[in-house]
Formats: C-alpha cells, sequence, structure tokens
C-alpha cells in the first residue's frame, strides 16, 4: 500500500504533466504507466484501465493519446519492457500515439519527425 501511495503521490506532485515537450510527457507518462501496471490493481481490466487513465492524464495536460495507433501486440510487449526497466518502447509507442493526433490537427509536429 505504501509503494501505491507514493506513486500516486509522485503523480500528483507532477500533475498536470502540462507544458512539458511531447517527448518529456510521453516519458514520464510511460513511467507512470509502468509502476501502475506492475501494481496489478484489478483481477482483470487493468491494461484498459491504466490506458483510460493515460488518456484523461493527456487530456489534463493539453494532450490526446490515439491507441488505436498501436496494435494490441505492441502495447502488451511495450508494457512488457517497461516492467524489466526498459520505458524506451512504452514511450516511443505513447509519442507515436500522441504525435499521431498532432499530425491529424495540424497542430505543431516539428516534433514528430516520422511523419
Amino acid at each position: 500500500m505504501k509503494y501505491t501511495k507514493r506513486i500516486f503521490n509522485e503523480l500528483n506532485e507532477e500533475q498536470p504533466l502540462k507544458g512539458l515537450p511531447v517527448e518529456k510527457f510521453a516519458y514520464r507518462l510511460a513511467y507512470f504507466l509502468s509502476e501502475l501496471n506492475a501494481l496489478r490493481p484489478f483481477r482483470e481490466g487493468n491494461g484498459r484501465t491504466i490506458r483510460e487513465l493515460a488518456r484523461q492524464i493527456a487530456l489534463k495536460s493539453d494532450y490526446e493519446l490515439d491507441w488505436s495507433k498501436a496494435s494490441s501486440k505492441e502495447t502488451i510487449e511495450a508494457f512488457i519492457q517497461s516492467f524489466h526497466g526498459k520505458l524506451s518502447d512504452l514511450s516511443s509507442l505513447i509519442f507515436r500515439c500522441i504525435c499521431y493526433f498532432l499530425f491529424l490537427l495540424k497542430m505543431n509536429t516539428k516534433n514528430c519527425s516520422h511523419f
């Protein structure tokens, strides 16, 4: 329980993650999602719940996530890698889901050079 409280306190201290460049936002969000995923608070539905929480955090930070830009397989693999301390796959996946949305809105896409 102490670990859960620590993670949510840390997230609360950084909330909103508003104002962070998209790459930094994606990395910090990947960190928090990884930590929350490791808790496995529910018997079922952890992934769906965490993705929805991520979407809400993103909205509060003036970003939007389009999870449909990542396959279930690559999302699961990214979360598995993050459980082992490798955040780069999850961070890249989040970055791609955010940047795709920004690209569609024709907003500032200079950080989304892969489009």
